[in-house]
């Protein structure tokens, strides 16, 4: 005769463990939420460039000291001041004197492993517009660079000359110069050039990603609420099976 009254036990015992799950499930969504707004957005964009070399193929070496220019104080700065990028919005929280150390930092230059002379390069941002605008007028100034360079006596020693006298000189000559002057100490070719395989992409999100932090958080919240039900169930079995006191 008790059945109906253990039948409505087990109901309500059903629904608020139903109802744990799914509240601390629904916690985990908030939090996701309010993790995704107070972190800082990270935007990449991605281009591909290729350096040919006359009348040598480069290797490895020769590429990686080519795209060193890449991460020059003076390239970069350059870079910023003629195309006028200082005034990118994703800059407007750094202090002026910091912003080619985050143009670094953000940076990435990498050689194929397999064929050196083609460089993948990517570029991160808050914005996922200015990344793609860094990272092109990076690479076209690059391009200018690389292909006004020729490594001859008159420059290196006038590279030399400078080095020994510390005499003041316009940012980008002085990277220019410097380049060259690499390049002739590992006896690398004279004249070479870029192509743009795969010009800057359009900055793509790499974190934060709502649907990723909120599938990460709620079965956090999923599984904690099914821990403390799984507990809770136990624990109220041992309690039944104790005998009662007289």
């Amino acid at each position: 005769m008790d059945t109906a009254p253990q039948r409505n036990n087990t109901t309500i015992w059903i629904v608020i463990y139903l109802g744990i799950i799914l509240g601390f499930t629904f916690l985990g969504f908030v939090v996701g939420v309010v993790y995704y707004s107070i972190t800082p957005a990270s935007f990449r964009s991605d281009a591909t460039i290729r350096l040919v070399a006359s009348p040598l193929v480069l290797g490895k070496e020769a590429a990686y000291e080519h795209t060193q220019l890449l991460s020059q104080t003076e390239f970069i700065n350059s870079t910023l001041e003629s195309k006028d990028l200082y005034g990118l919005g994703c800059f407007d929280s750094l202090p002026q004197g910091s912003i080619v150390a985050n143009v670094i930092n953000n940076l990435e230059v990498n050689p194929n492993k397999t064929e050196p002379e083609i460089v993948e390069l990517s570029f991160n941002s808050p914005h996922p517009d200015d990344a793609q605008t860094i990272l092109t007028n990076l690479i076209a100034d690059f391009g200018d660079a690389i292909e006004e360079i020729k490594v001859s006596p008159s420059k290196t020693e006038l590279m030399d000359s400078i080095q020994k006298s510390n005499s003041e000189m316009a940012p980008e000559i002085m990277a220019e110069l410097a380049i060259a002057q690499r390049l002739r100490k590992s006896g690398q070719v004279q004249a070479y050039n870029m192509q743009i395989l795969r010009s800057a992409t359009f900055g793509e999100p790499t974190w934060p990603i709502l649907p990723l932090i909120l599938a990460f958080t709620g079965s956090i919240g999923l599984l904690l609420g099914m821990t403390i039900v799984v507990s809770i169930f136990l624990f109220s079995q041992r309690m039944a099976k104790q005998p009662a006191s007289i």
